[in-house]
């Protein structure tokens, strides 16, 4: 749909007064900018205006214009603030011409209101505006500089703007999960105990339970769990290792899946542990520290 490039005349110059209805849009558009790219005051109305002050402010428009300009339509004569703006014109004693934006049969006592008042069928902006400069609509006392412009693409912009904002955070917040569970990956068990196969000492203090998990089927010679929380010796059967220090672990409370680490020698515990490791004695060699 056309849409009126400049903003209304809101002066007390002599001026054009456009009203038309709003399937008459198109036709009024291009004819509003033809004759604002014309330097012709223009002030223009579209039925509809949910402005409580709408009606003073129209017929303010009409007091102070030199011509009135109505787009006609049949859904417009049937609209009866579009009747009262006429008759208003009328009264006002305006000069005043009509432009048919289509083909229809004036109804509701208009063809007899606007019976001598002169109509024209809409072709182009550009005819129009010829044929009113020849009925002297258009005079020397409507002209004037330039109508200020609509900040048409306004809306446009922000919702475009918007869209761009919406993307670049939508991707930094991506990048942000994406380098989050990148340093949670580097600082896992997983990664930072991937190359712990074959060497002699291997501090998994740090991750407790998931050391364990992370160096299932590796073989070590000291895993080291020294007050690390370690709340369970799950899974720890599955790692070969020659020795283990768990002291300083208060919350283990049975050092049994021990008996099942079949390369294991050597288990470090602390003076607090003596207790759980009573069994082991027979099989490994205990060594309290601390």
């Amino acid at each position: 749909m056309e849409k009126v490039l400049y903003k209304t005349y809101c002066g007390t110059l002599p001026s054009l007064f456009v009203a038309w209805g709003e399937d008459g849009t198109k036709a009024a558009s291009e004819l509003v900018n033809e004759l604002c790219n014309m330097s012709v005051r223009t002030c223009y109305f579209e039925t509809g205006s949910k402005d409580v002050n709408a009606a003073s402010l129209t017929a303010e428009a009409i007091r102070n214009c030199s011509a009135a300009v109505f787009v006609l339509t049949k859904k417009a004569v049937e609209e009866l603030e579009f009747r009262n703006i006429i008759n208003f014109a009328i009264n006002e004693h305006k000069k005043i011409i009509c432009i048919k934006a289509e083909e229809f049969k004036l109804s509701h006592g208009m063809d007899m209101q606007l019976a001598n008042i002169e109509t024209i069928d809409y072709s182009s902006a550009a005819e129009c505006t010829e044929k009113m400069k020849n009925s002297e609509i258009i005079t020397q006392n409507v002209l004037g500089q330039t109508a200020e412009r609509k900040n048409i693409n306004r809306k446009k912009q922000i919702v475009f703007t918007s869209i761009i904002l919406a993307g670049i955070i939508a991707f930094a917040i991506g990048a942000f999960f994406i380098v989050r569970e990148r340093i949670e990956y580097i600082n896992s068990a997983e990664y930072v105990l991937r190359n712990a196969d074959g060497q002699s000492y291997v501090d998994g203090r740090e991750f407790a339970e998931d050391a364990i998990a992370a160096l299932e089927g590796v073989s070590i010679g000291e895993l080291d769990l020294s007050e690390s929380g370690l709340h369970n010796l799950e899974g720890v059967d599955k790692i070969c290792m020659k020795s283990i220090n768990i002291a300083g672990n208060p919350d283990i409370n049975t050092l049994y899946p021990l008996f099942d680490c079949k390369e294991l020698e050597k288990i470090k515990i602390s003076q607090d542990m003596l207790a759980l490791a009573n069994r082991l004695s027979d099989s490994f060699e205990i060594v309290v520290t601390g």
